[in-house]
């Protein structure tokens, strides 16, 4: 081997070790800037109302490194979402943006109490697709209550059965809305208190015991997961029903809404309920439900959709409404068509 050689090898050896050290500084540098970029991303999402929404209501991570590594899992989730969902919008604009996806399902699941019996069993190959081409809207009745929110407590149950109620004693009431307490149903009712409920066991309970308004008996369980003691101590309004239906199917669902407004039992524990801001969902969540919503109506725009008020606060999702397909049959998108309840108020139809 001679001289010239044995000089070029050694050259080649230092260019390819500089080369090395070179892309290791730039990947150094790289991680640094992303991290910069992240800190940045995080501290303008803490100044939105969502970011405001989060801390008010308990849905913070006390420690830092934490809270930044949840909200780069969301970002990464939301960039996956909106490519592979295209009818729906997805953001980490959300109060739930430094929850990671796993923390997020834990909360929404909590540890929902068994029943003894059975909701009304049908196959799903029996289970009817909804088709109908116009559109009901119960949000512009004037008897559905502004959107609201439950903080950390598992409460959805009761506010998803206390906006039935409100709903149907709206209607036999010349349209007049009263706001019902969700607090005396949670801490006075059946179910497990933050822990989840059943809202068709809601509702008929408030058929026997009346409802307090939700000024004389405020909610108090934004903040903690152990659910306040019942208090007794305000008038509670007899309810117009006696009679709580169940339903299953789309069809079925379909049918009710152009009735009155329902609670629907929904699977919303996954990352596309998460991070939702707009649009419909079509798919991208478990079927088996772990949520309850109050529908509100349905429509048709890139393809059908039910619409459904949420108890999350009105900066997630569509100010506090989610859009989810209609038309697929079965147990429906994110399981929607499996179960809902609605009082059966004395006079029969109301026509928007």
């Amino acid at each position: 081997m001679n001289l010239v050689f044995l000089n070029l090898l050694q050259m080649m050896k230092q260019f390819v070790l500089v080369n090395i050290i070179l892309a290791a500084v730039h990947a150094l540098n790289t991680t640094d800037s992303d991290r910069e970029s992240l800190l940045r991303e995080l501290e303008a999402w803490r100044k939105t109302k969502a970011g405001e929404y989060a801390a008010s209501n308990g849905y913070r991570i006390a420690q830092f490194e934490t809270e930044l590594n949840a909200f780069a899992e969301t970002k990464s989730t939301v960039a996956e979402l909106n490519k592979k969902y295209p009818l729906a919008t997805f953001s980490t604009n959300n109060p739930f943006a430094v929850m990671t996806n796993e923390q997020f399902a834990a909360w929404v699941k909590g540890a929902r109490p068994p029943r003894n019996d059975t909701t009304k069993a049908t196959s799903e190959s029996t289970m009817l697709a909804s088709t109908a081409t116009n559109t009901v809207d119960w949000t512009t009745s004037g008897c559905v209550a502004p959107v609201k929110n439950q903080g950390v407590c598992g409460s959805c149950f009761a506010y998803a059965a206390v906006g039935a109620a409100e709903s149907a004693y709206c209607l036999v009431n010349n349209r007049k809305l009263t706001i019902f307490s969700e607090q005396q149903v949670l801490s006075c009712g059946p179910g497990g208190g933050c822990h989840g409920g059943w809202s068709d066991m809601s509702l008929n309970w408030m058929s026997a015991h009346g409802l307090c308004s939700s000024e004389s008996y405020p909610y108090s369980n934004d903040w903690t997961m152990e659910t306040l003691s019942c208090k007794t101590s305000c008038n509670p309004v007899k309810m117009p029903f006696t009679e709580v239906a169940s339903i299953v199917g789309e069809y079925e669902l379909e049918q009710a809404l152009n009735i009155q407004p329902v609670a629907v039992d929904i699977s919303s524990s996954s990352p596309v309920f998460k991070n939702y801001q707009s649009g419909i969902i079509t798919a991208g969540c478990d079927t088996w439900f772990d949520h309850v919503v109050l529908g509100v109506g349905y429509g048709n725009a890139e393809v059908p959709y039910f619409k459904m008020k949420n108890s999350w606060g009105q900066w997630w999702g569509e100010q506090g409404y989610v859009r989810l397909q209609r038309g697929v049959g079965g147990v429906g998108t994110c399981g929607l068509a499996r179960h809902s309840a609605y009082p059966v108020v004395i006079k029969p139809q109301f026509n928007l």
